[in-house]
């Protein structure tokens, strides 16, 4: 710790108010802290943040150094504290491996204070932006002490004691992880059956199954049960998510004729493709082609590729292919579509991660589909690979190894 660290700068008043902390304080318990003023400029920044980012001056601009990646919102001082009960994942422009996760905490009248601490993913990332433990405050959550003392396990000299405190923090983080897993378990059904009723008597109203609506109440009608489907659709990717990540994963595999389940799938969003104007092509591969697998979980990963590919796409055509490569099958979805930038194309399988800042707004979305399709896939052996270009289209291809793959004559 430098003596800048030790020493914070000084803070408008009132900085702190919502804590009921001085500036010291605030750098003591929160070393990775922002405080913003109402036009979002940086009254005052955590010790440790102020160190792996030198740029981050005083009185500097918040949009000039970080995004917020979720939530989706307005940035200014107003729509920042209205979500103040909302995790933030904020980023780094000048290092996109810097990910901060916390809250927003109010200020006084003018201003607020947003406290977290790095979200580490990859081990790497903390000797690459030049962090140690003692970077972090002691109400760190378990899971990110668990990876810093990872991290850090080669400095230490007592290995017993490194292992014990591995052992009792991954013991900590499974039971959350099972207690979790368990509660989005018994909710499913609490969660889908009104949200089912909304769907169908909605569905009833905006068809005038029983009779004539006024066309505002039809309109009403249609926006509940579209809002209704988007929220299930949310709470089916977030329930498979954990179920995947809880494991183990049990799979029901059985042999699935290749080409009548690929044109299911294209069936399924031909609906939203001709609202377009898209087309859409399939080519099921040779004849007499199988695959031996969860058909669930096939079927939930190629509609999901040939879903986003219509989603993002608004000229042009989609097409699913399947080929043989060395024995194994390789299936690729193909679009005209809006492309992604290159920056974020090796983050692009992360929980909620979507292709570019404001994306969510415009097409909606959990951003959660991408990372659901490659865990299925690897649990059947498989890959998945992605290239695009903006304003060029995206291939997506989904790998099974040759033991998935059946020929019949």
């Amino acid at each position: 710790m430098t003596a800048d660290d030790a020493t914070p700068p000084p803070a408008p008043a009132g900085a702190a108010a919502g804590f009921g902390l001085d500036a010291a304080a605030l750098h003591r318990l929160f070393p990775f802290h922002l405080v913003l003023d109402r036009a979002l400029q940086v009254r005052q920044a955590g010790p440790v943040l102020r160190r792996i980012l030198p740029a981050l001056a005083s009185q500097a601009d918040f949009s000039d150094h970080f995004t917020i990646r979720r939530p989706a919102l307005a940035l200014d001082f107003d729509s920042l504290v209205s979500a103040a009960s909302t995790i933030f994942m904020v980023e780094a422009r000048a290092r996109p491996e810097l990910v901060l996760k916390g809250q927003i905490v109010p200020g006084d009248s003018s201003t607020l204070v947003f406290v977290g601490s790095p979200w580490v993913t990859d081990l790497q990332t903390l000797p690459r932006l030049g962090l140690t433990i003692a970077d972090f405050a002691i109400h760190d959550s378990i899971a990110d002490f668990l990876v810093h003392i990872q991290a850090q396990k080669a400095a230490l000299e007592d290995t017993g004691q490194l292992a014990r405190q591995l052992a009792e923090a991954r013991d900590t983080a499974l039971k959350a992880s099972r207690i979790k897993s368990e509660f989005l378990a018994n909710m499913s059904h609490e969660l889908r059956t009104p949200l089912n009723a909304i769907i169908g008597f909605s569905e009833m109203l905006s068809t005038e199954t029983l009779g004539p609506l006024p066309a505002r109440y039809q309109t009403y009608a249609q926006y509940i049960r579209s809002s209704g489907v988007m929220l299930l659709d949310l709470i089916n990717d977030l329930l498979d998510l954990s179920r995947i990540e809880a494991g183990p994963y049990e799979l029901e595999e059985s042999d699935v004729e290749l080409a009548p389940a690929l044109a299911e799938c294209l069936a399924i969003v031909t609906a939203a493709a001709q609202q377009k104007g898209l087309k859409l092509s399939l080519d099921p591969g040779p004849a007499g082609l199988a695959v031996h697998v969860d058909l669930r979980a096939f079927k939930q990963v190629v509609l999901n590729l040939l879903s986003n590919a219509v989603k993002f796409t608004d000229s042009g055509g989609v097409a699913l292919t399947a080929t043989l490569d060395a024995g194994a099958l390789a299936l690729t979805v193909t679009d005209t579509g809006i492309g992604i930038a290159p920056e974020i194309l090796p983050r692009l399988f992360e929980p909620f991660r979507q292709g570019h800042a404001g994306i969510s707004r415009k097409y909606g979305g959990s951003g959660l589909g991408l990372s659901i399709c490659r865990n299925l896939v690897e649990l059947h052996g498989g890959s998945i690979d992605l290239t695009s270009k903006p304003d060029s289209g995206t291939t997506v291809t989904v790998r099974l190894p040759p033991n998935r793959v059946i020929q019949r004559r």
